[in-house]
Protein backbone atom coordinates (compact mmCIF):
# COMPACT_ATOMS: atom_id res chain seq x y z
CA UNK A 1 0.00 0.00 0.00
CA UNK A 2 1.28 3.45 -0.91
CA UNK A 3 -0.03 6.68 0.64
CA UNK A 4 0.37 10.26 -0.55
CA UNK A 5 0.16 12.46 2.52
CA UNK A 6 -0.46 16.15 1.77
CA UNK A 7 0.36 18.71 4.47
CA UNK A 8 1.16 22.38 3.78
CA UNK A 9 3.82 22.70 6.50
CA UNK A 10 7.05 20.68 6.21
CA UNK A 11 7.91 18.22 9.02
CA UNK A 12 10.89 20.43 9.95
CA UNK A 13 8.49 23.29 10.79
CA UNK A 14 7.48 23.36 14.47
CA UNK A 15 3.79 22.59 14.86
CA UNK A 16 1.35 19.86 15.76
CA UNK A 17 -0.07 18.84 12.37
CA UNK A 18 3.24 18.41 10.58
CA UNK A 19 4.79 16.51 13.48
CA UNK A 20 1.70 14.30 13.53
CA UNK A 21 2.10 13.55 9.81
CA UNK A 22 5.76 12.70 10.21
CA UNK A 23 5.17 10.39 13.18
CA UNK A 24 2.19 8.70 11.54
CA UNK A 25 4.18 8.05 8.37
CA UNK A 26 7.11 6.58 10.32
CA UNK A 27 4.82 4.32 12.34
CA UNK A 28 2.92 3.10 9.29
CA UNK A 29 6.22 2.31 7.58
CA UNK A 30 7.74 0.53 10.58
CA UNK A 31 4.69 -1.38 11.82
CA UNK A 32 2.65 -1.97 8.65
CA UNK A 33 5.24 -1.65 5.85
CA UNK A 34 3.14 1.06 4.23
CA UNK A 35 4.96 3.38 1.81
CA UNK A 36 4.47 7.09 2.55
CA UNK A 37 5.26 10.15 0.48
CA UNK A 38 4.76 13.45 2.29
CA UNK A 39 3.98 16.21 -0.21
CA UNK A 40 4.59 19.60 1.38
CA UNK A 41 5.87 23.15 0.91
CA UNK A 42 9.42 24.44 1.10
CA UNK A 43 8.21 27.04 3.59
CA UNK A 44 11.59 27.12 5.31
CA UNK A 45 13.37 27.90 2.01
CA UNK A 46 15.72 24.92 2.21
CA UNK A 47 15.71 24.71 -1.59
CA UNK A 48 15.63 20.94 -1.70
CA UNK A 49 13.30 18.83 -3.85
CA UNK A 50 13.04 15.71 -1.77
CA UNK A 51 14.42 13.94 1.28
CA UNK A 52 14.24 10.33 2.46
CA UNK A 53 13.48 10.07 6.18
CA UNK A 54 13.90 6.29 6.22
CA UNK A 55 12.79 3.29 4.18
CA UNK A 56 9.23 3.81 2.90
CA UNK A 57 9.05 7.48 3.99
CA UNK A 58 9.97 10.24 1.54
CA UNK A 59 9.33 14.00 1.69
CA UNK A 60 8.68 15.90 -1.55
CA UNK A 61 8.99 19.69 -1.29
CA UNK A 62 7.26 22.19 -3.56
CA UNK A 63 8.00 25.90 -3.77
CA UNK A 64 5.98 28.13 -1.43
CA UNK A 65 4.97 31.22 -3.40
CA UNK A 66 3.28 33.06 -0.58
CA UNK A 67 2.44 32.54 3.10
CA UNK A 68 -1.16 33.79 3.29
CA UNK A 69 -1.97 35.47 6.63
CA UNK A 70 0.99 33.59 8.15
CA UNK A 71 -1.27 30.53 8.24
CA UNK A 72 -1.68 29.10 4.75
CA UNK A 73 1.27 28.32 2.43
CA UNK A 74 0.34 28.87 -1.21
CA UNK A 75 1.93 25.98 -3.11
CA UNK A 76 1.33 24.55 -6.56
CA UNK A 77 0.97 20.77 -6.17
CA UNK A 78 -1.50 20.24 -9.03
CA UNK A 79 1.13 19.21 -11.56
CA UNK A 80 2.58 16.63 -9.17
CA UNK A 81 -0.88 15.29 -8.32
CA UNK A 82 -1.94 14.98 -11.94
CA UNK A 83 1.31 13.30 -12.96
CA UNK A 84 1.55 10.85 -10.02
CA UNK A 85 -2.05 10.20 -8.95
CA UNK A 86 -1.95 6.62 -10.25
CA UNK A 87 1.21 5.90 -8.24
CA UNK A 88 -0.70 6.03 -4.96
CA UNK A 89 -3.47 3.90 -3.50
CA UNK A 90 -4.82 6.64 -1.23
CA UNK A 91 -4.42 10.41 -0.97
CA UNK A 92 -4.60 11.67 2.63
CA UNK A 93 -4.92 15.46 3.09
CA UNK A 94 -4.44 17.20 6.43
CA UNK A 95 -6.44 20.32 7.34
CA UNK A 96 -9.57 21.34 5.45
CA UNK A 97 -8.91 25.05 4.80
CA UNK A 98 -5.42 24.83 3.37
CA UNK A 99 -4.67 25.66 -0.26
CA UNK A 100 -3.00 22.26 -0.71
CA UNK A 101 -6.19 20.47 0.39
CA UNK A 102 -8.32 22.48 -2.03
CA UNK A 103 -5.95 21.54 -4.88
CA UNK A 104 -6.36 17.84 -4.05
CA UNK A 105 -10.16 18.25 -3.92
CA UNK A 106 -10.11 20.04 -7.29
CA UNK A 107 -8.29 17.08 -8.82
CA UNK A 108 -10.78 14.73 -7.14
CA UNK A 109 -13.54 16.52 -9.09
CA UNK A 110 -11.79 15.54 -12.33
CA UNK A 111 -10.40 12.08 -11.51
CA UNK A 112 -11.43 9.22 -9.27
CA UNK A 113 -9.10 8.31 -6.41
CA UNK A 114 -9.63 7.50 -2.69
CA UNK A 115 -9.38 10.67 -0.60
CA UNK A 116 -9.08 10.89 3.19
CA UNK A 117 -9.59 14.26 4.90
CA UNK A 118 -7.96 14.70 8.30
CA UNK A 119 -9.28 17.58 10.41
CA UNK A 120 -6.90 18.93 13.06
CA UNK A 121 -9.20 21.58 14.54
CA UNK A 122 -10.24 25.04 13.40
CA UNK A 123 -13.79 23.98 12.49
CA UNK A 124 -15.97 26.21 14.65
CA UNK A 125 -15.27 29.92 14.36
CA UNK A 126 -16.16 32.45 17.03
CA UNK A 127 -15.61 36.18 16.96
CA UNK A 128 -13.70 37.32 20.00
CA UNK A 129 -13.52 40.98 20.93
CA UNK A 130 -10.12 40.46 22.53
CA UNK A 131 -8.62 39.44 19.19
CA UNK A 132 -6.93 42.03 17.00
CA UNK A 133 -8.95 43.60 14.18
CA UNK A 134 -6.70 41.78 11.70
CA UNK A 135 -7.39 38.37 13.24
CA UNK A 136 -11.11 39.07 13.58
CA UNK A 137 -11.13 39.96 9.87
CA UNK A 138 -9.57 36.59 9.13
CA UNK A 139 -12.17 34.83 11.29
CA UNK A 140 -15.00 36.77 9.61
CA UNK A 141 -13.71 35.79 6.16
CA UNK A 142 -13.37 32.14 7.16
CA UNK A 143 -16.83 31.87 8.74
CA UNK A 144 -18.89 33.94 6.32
CA UNK A 145 -17.13 33.59 2.97
CA UNK A 146 -14.78 30.60 2.88
CA UNK A 147 -16.67 27.99 4.94
CA UNK A 148 -20.01 28.29 3.06
CA UNK A 149 -18.29 28.06 -0.34
CA UNK A 150 -14.89 26.45 -0.94
CA UNK A 151 -14.64 25.26 2.66
CA UNK A 152 -17.45 22.74 2.32
CA UNK A 153 -15.94 20.97 -0.70
CA UNK A 154 -13.38 18.83 1.20
CA UNK A 155 -16.15 17.45 3.44
CA UNK A 156 -18.42 16.69 0.48
CA UNK A 157 -15.77 15.03 -1.68
CA UNK A 158 -13.69 13.04 0.83
CA UNK A 159 -14.34 9.29 1.02
CA UNK A 160 -13.37 9.20 4.69
CA UNK A 161 -13.08 11.97 7.28
CA UNK A 162 -10.96 11.75 10.43
CA UNK A 163 -11.12 14.34 13.22
CA UNK A 164 -8.78 14.59 16.19
CA UNK A 165 -11.62 16.22 18.15
CA UNK A 166 -14.97 14.55 18.94
CA UNK A 167 -16.74 17.92 19.28
CA UNK A 168 -15.57 18.96 15.84
CA UNK A 169 -16.66 15.63 14.38
CA UNK A 170 -20.16 15.97 15.84
CA UNK A 171 -20.37 19.48 14.39
CA UNK A 172 -19.16 18.30 10.95
CA UNK A 173 -21.64 15.42 10.83
CA UNK A 174 -24.56 17.69 11.60
CA UNK A 175 -23.53 20.62 9.42
CA UNK A 176 -22.79 18.57 6.30
CA UNK A 177 -25.25 15.72 6.93
CA UNK A 178 -22.50 13.10 6.75
CA UNK A 179 -22.78 9.35 7.19
CA UNK A 180 -21.33 8.33 10.55
CA UNK A 181 -19.68 5.20 9.08
CA UNK A 182 -17.47 7.42 6.91
CA UNK A 183 -16.46 9.80 9.72
CA UNK A 184 -14.09 8.80 12.49
CA UNK A 185 -12.76 10.25 15.73
CA UNK A 186 -9.09 9.39 16.13
CA UNK A 187 -7.11 11.58 18.54
CA UNK A 188 -3.52 12.66 18.16
CA UNK A 189 -0.87 10.19 19.24
CA UNK A 190 2.19 10.60 21.42
CA UNK A 191 5.57 8.85 21.43
CA UNK A 192 5.71 7.37 24.93
CA UNK A 193 9.34 6.31 24.52
CA UNK A 194 10.44 9.84 23.71
CA UNK A 195 8.14 11.72 26.09
CA UNK A 196 8.52 10.32 29.57
CA UNK A 197 9.36 11.68 33.01
CA UNK A 198 12.98 12.25 33.98
CA UNK A 199 13.35 12.32 37.78
CA UNK A 200 16.88 13.76 37.42
CA UNK A 201 15.47 17.05 36.11
CA UNK A 202 14.32 19.72 38.56
CA UNK A 203 10.80 20.97 37.81
CA UNK A 204 10.78 24.74 38.25
CA UNK A 205 8.97 26.48 35.35
CA UNK A 206 5.42 27.45 34.49
CA UNK A 207 5.67 26.91 30.75
CA UNK A 208 3.86 28.05 27.63
CA UNK A 209 4.66 26.44 24.26
CA UNK A 210 2.90 27.96 21.24
CA UNK A 211 3.59 27.55 17.52
CA UNK A 212 2.36 31.10 16.99
CA UNK A 213 2.44 33.89 19.55
CA UNK A 214 -0.95 35.36 18.58
CA UNK A 215 -4.25 36.49 20.04
CA UNK A 216 -5.80 33.20 18.96
CA UNK A 217 -3.22 31.44 21.14
CA UNK A 218 -4.18 33.84 23.96
CA UNK A 219 -0.76 35.40 24.48
CA UNK A 220 -2.42 38.49 25.96
CA UNK A 221 -4.24 36.23 28.44
CA UNK A 222 -0.95 34.54 29.33
CA UNK A 223 0.59 37.94 30.09
CA UNK A 224 -2.33 38.89 32.37
CA UNK A 225 -1.95 35.58 34.22
CA UNK A 226 1.81 36.03 34.63
CA UNK A 227 1.37 39.58 35.94
CA UNK A 228 -1.16 38.40 38.54
CA UNK A 229 1.02 35.46 39.58
CA UNK A 230 4.14 37.60 39.93
CA UNK A 231 2.29 40.04 42.19
CA UNK A 232 1.50 37.17 44.53
CA UNK A 233 4.74 35.22 44.32
CA UNK A 234 7.96 36.68 42.93
CA UNK A 235 9.79 33.37 43.26
CA UNK A 236 7.87 31.86 40.33
CA UNK A 237 9.80 31.09 37.15
CA UNK A 238 8.32 31.25 33.64
CA UNK A 239 9.37 29.81 30.30
CA UNK A 240 7.92 30.63 26.86
CA UNK A 241 8.64 28.94 23.52
CA UNK A 242 7.21 30.29 20.29
CA UNK A 243 7.33 33.01 17.67
CA UNK A 244 4.81 35.24 15.97
CA UNK A 245 3.31 38.70 15.66
CA UNK A 246 2.92 39.16 19.43
CA UNK A 247 6.53 38.27 20.22
CA UNK A 248 7.18 41.85 21.41
CA UNK A 249 4.59 41.44 24.17
CA UNK A 250 6.77 38.69 25.67
CA UNK A 251 9.96 40.70 25.15
CA UNK A 252 8.40 43.72 26.88
CA UNK A 253 7.24 41.55 29.77
CA UNK A 254 10.83 40.34 30.23
CA UNK A 255 11.76 43.89 31.28
CA UNK A 256 9.86 43.50 34.56
CA UNK A 257 9.38 39.75 35.07
CA UNK A 258 12.09 37.05 34.73
CA UNK A 259 10.92 34.95 31.79
CA UNK A 260 13.10 32.54 29.85
CA UNK A 261 12.15 32.97 26.19
CA UNK A 262 13.07 30.90 23.13
CA UNK A 263 11.61 31.95 19.75
CA UNK A 264 12.53 28.49 18.44
CA UNK A 265 13.37 25.24 20.14
CA UNK A 266 14.42 21.94 18.49
CA UNK A 267 11.60 19.43 18.77
CA UNK A 268 14.02 16.56 19.32
CA UNK A 269 14.95 18.21 22.63
CA UNK A 270 11.55 19.54 23.68
CA UNK A 271 11.01 16.67 26.14
CA UNK A 272 13.65 18.36 28.34
CA UNK A 273 11.36 21.39 28.62
CA UNK A 274 8.44 19.30 29.88
CA UNK A 275 10.67 17.63 32.44
CA UNK A 276 11.87 21.01 33.72
CA UNK A 277 8.30 22.30 34.05
CA UNK A 278 6.03 22.14 37.08
CA UNK A 279 3.09 22.59 34.71
CA UNK A 280 2.18 23.53 31.17
CA UNK A 281 -0.17 26.47 30.59
CA UNK A 282 -2.45 26.64 27.51
CA UNK A 283 -4.24 29.98 27.02
CA UNK A 284 -5.71 29.49 23.53
CA UNK A 285 -9.01 30.98 22.44
CA UNK A 286 -9.41 28.28 19.78
CA UNK A 287 -7.85 24.82 19.67
CA UNK A 288 -8.33 21.32 18.40
CA UNK A 289 -6.41 19.08 20.76
CA UNK A 290 -2.81 20.34 20.66
CA UNK A 291 0.14 17.96 20.65
CA UNK A 292 1.72 19.82 23.57
CA UNK A 293 -1.12 18.52 25.73
CA UNK A 294 -0.26 14.89 24.97
CA UNK A 295 3.49 15.42 25.20
CA UNK A 296 3.12 17.14 28.56
CA UNK A 297 0.94 14.37 29.99
CA UNK A 298 3.29 11.69 28.67
CA UNK A 299 6.09 13.50 30.54
CA UNK A 300 3.97 13.50 33.73
CA UNK A 301 3.62 17.29 33.59
CA UNK A 302 0.14 18.60 34.59
CA UNK A 303 -1.68 20.99 32.25
CA UNK A 304 -3.78 24.05 33.10
CA UNK A 305 -5.79 25.16 30.09
CA UNK A 306 -8.64 27.22 28.76
CA UNK A 307 -11.73 25.07 28.27
CA UNK A 308 -11.84 25.23 24.48
CA UNK A 309 -11.96 22.78 21.57
CA UNK A 310 -11.29 19.16 22.41
CA UNK A 311 -9.09 19.90 25.42
CA UNK A 312 -11.82 19.00 27.92
CA UNK A 313 -11.90 15.53 26.37
CA UNK A 314 -8.33 14.98 27.58
CA UNK A 315 -7.99 17.05 30.76
CA UNK A 316 -10.02 15.70 33.69
CA UNK A 317 -10.47 18.70 35.97
CA UNK A 318 -8.67 18.25 39.30
CA UNK A 319 -7.36 14.83 38.22
CA UNK A 320 -4.58 15.46 35.69
CA UNK A 321 -4.90 19.24 35.39
CA UNK A 322 -7.29 22.16 35.56
CA UNK A 323 -9.67 23.82 33.09
CA UNK A 324 -10.62 27.47 33.28
CA UNK A 325 -13.06 29.75 31.46
CA UNK A 326 -11.48 31.86 28.72
CA UNK A 327 -13.28 34.93 30.12
CA UNK A 328 -12.08 34.37 33.68
CA UNK A 329 -8.29 34.20 33.62
CA UNK A 330 -8.09 34.89 37.37
CA UNK A 331 -9.55 31.43 37.88
CA UNK A 332 -6.35 30.00 36.40
CA UNK A 333 -4.22 32.06 38.81
CA UNK A 334 -5.97 30.33 41.71
CA UNK A 335 -5.35 26.90 40.19
CA UNK A 336 -1.68 27.60 39.45
CA UNK A 337 -1.00 28.85 42.98
CA UNK A 338 -2.81 25.82 44.37
CA UNK A 339 -0.60 23.48 42.35
CA UNK A 340 2.77 25.16 42.12
CA UNK A 341 3.91 24.47 45.70
CA UNK A 342 2.19 21.10 46.09
CA UNK A 343 4.73 18.57 44.80
CA UNK A 344 2.54 15.67 45.86
CA UNK A 345 -0.38 16.92 43.76
CA UNK A 346 1.92 17.67 40.81
CA UNK A 347 3.18 14.08 40.97
CA UNK A 348 -0.35 12.67 41.25
CA UNK A 349 -1.69 14.75 38.35
CA UNK A 350 1.36 13.82 36.28
CA UNK A 351 0.96 10.10 36.91
CA UNK A 352 -2.73 10.25 35.98
CA UNK A 353 -1.88 12.09 32.77
CA UNK A 354 0.70 9.51 31.66
CA UNK A 355 -1.61 6.60 32.46
CA UNK A 356 -4.24 8.16 30.19
CA UNK A 357 -1.71 8.50 27.36
CA UNK A 358 -0.62 4.87 27.75
CA UNK A 359 -4.22 3.66 27.60
CA UNK A 360 -5.69 5.66 24.70
CA UNK A 361 -3.09 7.78 22.92
CA UNK A 362 -0.02 5.69 22.15
CA UNK A 363 1.12 5.74 18.52
CA UNK A 364 0.54 1.99 18.23
CA UNK A 365 -3.16 2.48 19.00
CA UNK A 366 -3.52 5.49 16.66
CA UNK A 367 -1.60 3.83 13.80
CA UNK A 368 -3.78 0.71 13.93
CA UNK A 369 -6.98 2.78 13.73
CA UNK A 370 -5.82 4.76 10.70
CA UNK A 371 -4.44 1.67 8.97
CA UNK A 372 -7.87 0.02 9.31
CA UNK A 373 -9.45 2.99 7.50
CA UNK A 374 -6.87 2.68 4.72
CA UNK A 375 -7.60 -1.05 4.39
CA UNK A 376 -11.32 -0.35 4.07
CA UNK A 377 -10.67 2.00 1.14
CA UNK A 378 -7.92 -0.17 -0.37
CA UNK A 379 -10.09 -3.28 -0.58
CA UNK A 380 -13.28 -1.44 -1.51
Amino acid sequence: MKILRIVPFPPDFIGGTQLYCKQLSLNLANRKRVENVILTSDLLKQHIKNKVLQDHVEIVYKRCFFYLWNKNPIVNILHFLKKHKKDFDIVHVHGYYFFTTLEAVLLKLLYKFPLVLHVHGGIQTYKNHDCSKYENLQLFFKKNIFDPTLGKLPFKKADKIISVNQKDLDFIRQKYNLNSKDTHFIPNGVDLDKFKPNPKKERKYITLIATRLSYIKGIDIFIKIVNELYKKNQDLKFLVIGNGNLKNMILNLQNKIPIKYYPDYPHDKIQNVYNKSKMLLITSRFEGTPNVLYESFASETPVISTNVGGISGVISHNKNGYLFDINNYKESVKYILDLVNDDEKIASFGKNGRELMQKDYSWDVITDKIYNIYKELYYK
